[in-house]
């Protein structure tokens, strides 16, 4: 039975039903009011969370327990056992290794996520298959996400004007703590939706898979960044302050196979972005200030190619190379300047959307 979640004000007052009258200590109640609201109206997250916090009068206790609710961390035994597990084993249920591939992907995202973007993720990655077309990538991926919404590990977003679902910040919070503690599999970097302005400090494993620093203000990248030589998926995305990116910051994921640079301020791409010979999907989305891309001659395998808001002068030399690519989406000022035998060089194209900027 698919439970809705609870508004503000009811989320609230069944939280100081489960805590008692301490929840409403002055210098209690604005931790008590940042906890509920990060059970994000989840009945069974404010009880069993709202219990566990039952007569503790010390705010360092409030604290650590807000503290690792924000880092998705279960706090204690009660929210481990009754919430997290409980969660998990929706999680562990399914059969098939691939939905629990795409749910913990999911993680990866602070709130919405374009449909579209998430297939193509899946399918760089392989989850969705190495071999076969797009069409029918795409059928088994919109299959997948059915089923992680009937199982309720996923939801559809009627917010957003684009197809998009979302995780509810308590289950994201469980795939984030199952993530990391199943091994080297699935290696994750949640550093997303954070207010970062800079990630030089960040320490990474040489084992991390995948990198979010999705939804920040990150305005730079380091010049020396720790060598990722297993990472398959960086996301760069909405991190509007950034503008530039050093000519050897791809150099250290050698074999990436999903970039996504979409809606930042980037004027000019590195001639670098060349050298990442395992690309599968490259999304450049809302580049508004990028006219050009660089020489793209060595992206061989590259099978998604999204520049959509993105207005670009002209296509990018070496672009005849790109024989596996299976989805164009483009805005080009000037259609004329396109021989008419231009496509035939690319029989592999799918989904092709090439409209005037």
């Amino acid at each position: 039975m698919r439970v809705t979640t609870m508004k503000k004000d009811e989320s609230w007052q069944l939280f100081v039903k489960n805590v008692g009258d301490v929840a409403n200590l002055a210098y209690i109640q604005p931790l008590a009011k940042e906890i509920a609201r990060e059970c994000g109206g989840l009945p069974l997250g404010i009880t069993v969370i709202g219990t566990s916090m039952r007569g503790k009068t010390r705010v360092e206790v409030w604290k650590y327990a807000l503290d690792s609710l924000r880092r998705s961390e279960p706090n204690n035994k009660n929210v481990k056992d009754k919430v997290y597990t409980v969660i998990k084993w929706s999680y562990d249920s399914s059969e098939s290794r691939d939905i629990r591939s795409c749910f913990l992907y999911c993680s990866l995202y602070p709130a919405s996520i374009k449909i579209d973007d998430l297939l193509h993720y899946w399918w760089a990655e392989g989850i969705l298959g190495e071999h076969d077309t797009y069409e029918q990538a795409y059928n088994r991926g919109i299959t997948l996400i059915e089923n992680l919404k009937d199982a309720c590990l996923l939801e559809a977003d009627k917010m957003e004007i684009v197809d998009c679902v979302k995780m509810h910040d308590v289950v994201r919070d469980v795939a984030r703590w199952i993530a990391s503690t199943i091994g080297d599999e699935h290696t994750f970097v949640f550093q997303d939706g954070i207010g970062l302005t800079e990630i030089s400090r960040i320490k990474l494993l040489t084992s991390v898979k995948r990198i979010s620093f999705i939804s920040n203000e990150i305005e730079c990248l380091p010049d020396c960044f720790p060598k990722c030589p297993d990472t398959k998926s960086l996301l760069l995305q909405d991190n509007e302050p950034l503008d530039k990116i050093p000519h050897k910051f791809f150099l250290v994921f050698p074999s990436l196979r999903v970039l996504n640079l979409s809606e930042t301020s980037i004027r000019e791409l590195a001639s670098f972005i060349n050298s990442l010979c395992q690309q599968r999907s490259l999304i450049l989305q809302s580049f508004f200030k990028l006219t050009e891309l660089p020489p793209v001659a060595n992206l061989h395998i590259l099978q998604v190619l999204d520049c959509e808001y993105t207005k670009l002068r002209c296509l990018p030399q070496g672009m005849e190379n790109l024989t596996n690519l299976r989805l164009l989406n483009m805005l080009v000022p000037d259609l004329k300047s396109i021989g008419k035998g231009f496509f035939i060089k690319f029989p592999s194209i799918e989904m092709l959307n090439m409209s005037h900027g």
